[in-house]
């Protein structure tokens, strides 16, 4: 356990930067920070232990300490909007849960109020059987089911509200009957409490509660697993209708437009997530959840994501993801000017107990306007930088260079590619292309990989 524990926000700063600084302390009620260049970090043993030099002492005097708390839990988030509380409308999505039964509440999505219990919410219960929860401020209903889910295993869940009948149905069926064996289960009931008109004033979140401890939104009840899909209709959904989120988006057919439908293809690589029923309605993702990862469509015919991005369409949340604590400042430190470059660590030391901030940053000089970075090397190339030179050059991804197979059984050859760059355009090469592919239509003295009398064994 860390009595003093702190991070700062950046890595390197330049001569008069203003660094930011971030403390929490537990037990200590004071502590002062000192500047150390570390001259030696290794501590590990017959080494020469940590040595640093002081740079400059107590740089913001004495300073109180405070705890800071920690929320960590990924989860998606959208700003509220409008949704009608009445009619007929059936939640659909695939889930692969991680970790169910490990004793807490999981959310995986809703719009929930937990002070007032206000909203509705879809949730794994502590014993690992799926609930869904809704009510207002004077009752609630729930729907639990008798059998727990199955751990990594991928569901098609449905949701089917009927506000006229005044039901409320909760079914999983797993994908692979035999991996998830009798844990598929349903059941409905009737509805005493009905969604609050005031829904239309509640975030929504995937992946977690949202809590509020007065400073800061942060993920309350986290789920651990896998969801796809997450599409909200504006009917009563039957299996048929569920099963179509086995097809790409642009391929179901559900009959009736729906009201949401989360594609979480949609800009992989940002963290935001996109409604594709409505593109103006964005969400966003917060401490880190995976992307990319394989959804309820990935059939294992590729490994990568951007070669079928409907084959990884789904986000991957847990509770102990963290990408900002989101602490308050506690002090600045701007960098001197006259600073050498180095490796420093800003020491942190109060009531016997240390921690330092380290490696926290290396000075690097100022930017320069027209400042050029040097090319590399630097000098002129020795025996020994060429080598590595070769080497470097010599590498799967080098576009330049290739290794094709050689005229001695077993052994290849490097040759230079830097003449293939480019192929062949004249009307004359692309009308061959298809039955002479190798064979340049132009002269010999061509620059395309093909042209006659440039062997592709050339040495480079």
């Amino acid at each position: 356990m860390y009595e003093i524990l702190g991070y700062a926000n950046t890595w390197t700063a330049s001569p008069d930067e203003v660094m930011e600084f971030r403390v929490s302390c537990e037990n200590v009620a004071s502590y002062q920070a000192d500047l150390v260049r570390i001259r030696c970090g290794d501590n590990s043993p017959g080494a020469p232990g940590l040595k640093e030099t002081v740079v400059a002492a107590n740089v913001a005097g004495a300073l109180p300490g405070r705890k800071q708390e920690t929320h960590a839990g990924s989860y998606a988030r959208v700003d509220a909007f409008e949704e009608a509380a009445l009619g007929r409308k059936t939640w659909l999505l695939g889930m692969m849960p991680t970790l169910p039964g490990n004793g807490n509440w999981q959310t995986v999505f809703g719009r929930w109020d937990a002070k007032t219990r206000c909203g509705y919410k879809l949730a794994i219960d502590p014993a690992g059987c799926l609930t869904w929860l809704q009510g207002d401020e004077h009752s609630q209903d729930e729907v639990r089911l008798a059998k727990p889910m199955a751990t990594r295993q991928w569901y098609m869940v449905s949701v089917a509200i009927d506000a006229v009948a005044g039901t409320i149905a909760l079914e999983q069926t797993p994908l692979s009957p035999t991996h998830a064996f009798n844990s598929a289960s349903a059941r409905t009931i009737q509805v005493r409490a009905a969604l609050p008109e005031g829904l239309d004033r509640l975030p929504f979140a995937i992946g977690a509660d949202l809590g509020h401890d007065g400073k800061r939104e942060f993920a309350s009840a986290p789920y651990n697993g896998r969801i796809d899909s997450l599409t909200l209709l504006p009917a009563l959904a039957d299996h048929a209708q569920a099963r179509q989120l086995l097809k790409p988006p642009q391929a179901r057919e559900h009959g009736v437009a729906p009201l949401m439908a989360w594609d979480f293809a949609q800009e992989i690589m940002s963290d935001f997530i996109v409604d594709g029923a409505a593109p103006a309605r964005r969400g966003e993702l917060n401490h880190l959840p995976a992307r990319g990862v394989p959804g309820i469509r990935w059939d294992t015919t590729c490994q990568r994501w951007v070669e079928r991005p409907d084959h990884f369409a789904a986000v991957h949340f847990h509770d102990d993801n963290l990408g900002d604590a989101q602490w308050e400042i506690d002090f600045h430190y701007r960098v001197p000017a006259d600073l050498p470059s180095g490796l420093y660590a800003m020491r942190l030391s109060g009531e016997g107990k240390e921690h330092r901030i380290s490696p926290s940053w290396c000075g690097r000089p100022p930017a320069r306007p027209g400042r050029k970075l040097p090319s590399w090397p630097r000098r002129r190339p020795t025996w020994r930088t060429r080598t590595r030179i070769t080497a470097w050059t010599r590498t799967a991804w080098n576009p330049r260079r290739a290794r094709l197979p050689s005229s001695i059984p077993g052994t290849s050859t490097w040759v230079n590619t830097a003449s293939w760059a480019r192929p062949c355009t004249t009307p004359t090469a692309m009308a061959t292309a298809s039955t002479t592919p190798r064979v340049c239509a132009r002269s010999s003295a061509c620059t395309c990989w093909s042209a006659p009398g440039r062997s592709t064994a050339t040495l480079s």
